[in-house]
């Protein structure tokens, strides 16, 4: 299989596993895979990006929080309530928010309408679709690593029979569960929980 909107590549992971062949490559795609998407889980978003429309409810007169984002082409809003979205807000009406984005200028999560715009939004369901680019601007270096970590961890998971992968000096066995640690720490500040429009 092909990596889809991996977070590492076949080369690095087997780089970071000091792997030098190639007879392992679909069962570490697979790792990286399944790794990339359950940070996505994990985060509540996606950094990889795509194109495309999508429909959010307001909750604001001149505010919505959105998916990620890095690029806005169209803002339409279903004024007549038939889902035709025929009035477009004009670009200089709003901007992406917030403006300070805690974890760099590598998305927005927001819209605000300027002061300046005719324009509100109504709390309708479905009110507004949103047409742009999707993600992150490029894959922050911790959930790259975190992606790696994760990704050897899955894949190695194999060898641990009934989620046990050995033992200490004691003797005693160590079981594997849940999210890594430090992969849990490395994704903290990544996690979507509260959006704010600033």
């Amino acid at each position: 299989m092909a990596i889809t909107n991996g977070y590492c590549t076949l080369d690095e992971i087997k780089s970071y596993q000091g792997i030098g062949d190639s007879d392992s490559d679909a069962l570490l795609e697979q790792a990286v895979e399944a790794a990339s998407r359950t940070i996505d889980d994990h985060c509540h978003r996606t950094f990889y990006q795509v194109t495309g429309a999508r429909y959010f409810s307001p909750v604001h007169p001149t505010a919505i929080y959105i998916d990620d984002h890095t690029v806005i082409t169209e803002i339409a809003l279903d004024t007549a309530g038939d889902n035709t979205y025929a009035t477009v807000v004009p670009t200089a009406d709003y901007i992406s928010t917030p403006r300070n984005h805690p974890l760099g200028a590598y998305t927005y999560t927001g819209v605000r309408i300027l002061p300046t715009s005719t324009h509100a939004f109504a709390r309708v369901l479905d009110y507004i679709r949103v047409t742009g680019t999707w993600g992150w601007s490029a894959i922050p270096d911790v959930i790259h690593q975190a992606a790696l970590t994760l990704a050897a961890k899955i894949y190695h998971r194999k060898d641990a029979v009934f989620g046990v992968t050995g033992g200490d000096f004691t003797g005693d066995v160590m079981r594997i569960t849940g999210i890594d640690g430090d992969v849990e720490e490395m994704l903290r500040a990544y996690v979507r929980v509260v959006e704010w429009v600033a």
